[in-house]
């Protein structure tokens, strides 16, 4: 917050919004879908374990959407064990550099995201989206998201 402002840059400060959501919105991906995904789950991959990795498990097998934070350096171990009991189609999305002009985004599946990931040299800050019914749409079509540099929202 001080560097920011030390930087010239006026800061708000939203409640409640986080970066797993507030990115979605702004790369037209939806999270939930009536009738569909119901639920989303925010966590994080830093620190995993079996159960972790079962209830996460169970999560998308149900429909809902997972979002993952803080999970490079773990997002090896994490899709090879969702693959194994939810096999390679399931959708994820890879947000790198959110709303950055460096952003990265990429849409793929559990069979490719780790080789994709490495093709485009992702480094943290990555936000990971996982569900079965992860739709993409142009929701920001003809609207000017770009922020100014004189204000940031945190």
């Amino acid at each position: 917050l001080e560097i920011a402002q030390e930087h010239g840059y006026a800061v708000d400060i939203i409640p409640w919004l986080t970066s797993g959501l507030s990115l979605a919105v702004l790369n037209g991906i939806t999270l939930t879908a009536r009738a569909q995904s119901d639920s989303v789950t925010i966590a994080t991959g830093h620190e995993i374990n079996p159960t972790k990795l079962e209830n996460w498990t169970k999560l998308l097998d149900n429909g809902a959407t997972l979002v993952l934070y803080m999970s490079l350096a773990n997002i090896s171990e994490i899709i090879n064990e969702l693959e194994k009991k939810l096999g390679s189609g399931l959708k994820i999305y890879s947000i790198s550099n959110g709303s950055l002009d460096t952003e990265v985004v990429l849409e793929s599946t559990l069979a490719s995201i780790l080789q994709e990931l490495i093709d485009h040299s992702i480094q943290s800050p990555v936000v990971f989206i996982l569900g079965k019914n992860l739709k993409k749409y142009n929701l920001t079509s003809g609207l000017d998201l770009s922020l100014e540099k004189t204000r940031l929202f945190l």
